[in-house]
């Protein structure tokens, strides 16, 4: 015999609920799709070398771009230092205002040159990386979406690139 709990529950339609309803077309084409376990576990693996292959590609991408910052930044401390040398021995050799301000304004310049050009390099490699993140992301998206059909539903919200 079940025990039954003595507080009283109104009836669903009366409590806000809607009734049940009967599976439409959508539940039963799922239900008609639904696969094995082989083919399941076969589905699963191709989804599982595809992430991996993915995740190396990325790997790969990652440590380029990290290899192309680290020798911008590397260009940049050595132009800097250079110039930091330079205004140095030019400030040994000061005999009067006029050299103090000739030497300022020349490190200053070449400074500012050497900020602006690292700052350009460093604008071509963040443009560079995008694009390489944007063609691995749809190399990604298109593979997920041929190994495991049910993916395909993300590729149809991607937007569509437009043809010039």
């Amino acid at each position: 015999m079940l025990y039954r709990n003595k507080l009283s529950f109104p009836a669903p339609e009366k409590a806000g609920f809607d009734p049940p309803v009967a599976p439409g077309p959508d539940y039963q084409q799922l239900q008609e799709s639904t696969m094995d376990t082989s083919t399941y576990a076969a589905t699963m693996e191709k989804c599982s070398k595809a992430a991996m292959e993915a995740m190396t590609e990325l790997g790969e991408i990652n440590a380029e771009i990290f290899a192309e910052v680290t020798t911008a930044q590397r260009a940049l401390l050595s132009d800097l230092t250079g110039i930091g040398t330079d205004a140095m021995e030019k400030a040994k050799k000061i005999k009067g205002f006029d050299d103090v301000f000739s030497t300022n304004s020349g490190f200053f310049s070449a400074y500012n040159d050497t900020m602006l050009g690292s700052a350009r390099a460093m604008a071509d490699i963040m443009m560079s990386s995008r694009d390489k993140y944007q063609g691995w992301f749809e190399k990604s998206v298109k593979s997920a979406s041929e190994t495991a059909p049910a993916f395909s539903v993300v590729t149809d919200l991607l937007p569509k690139k437009k043809v010039a």
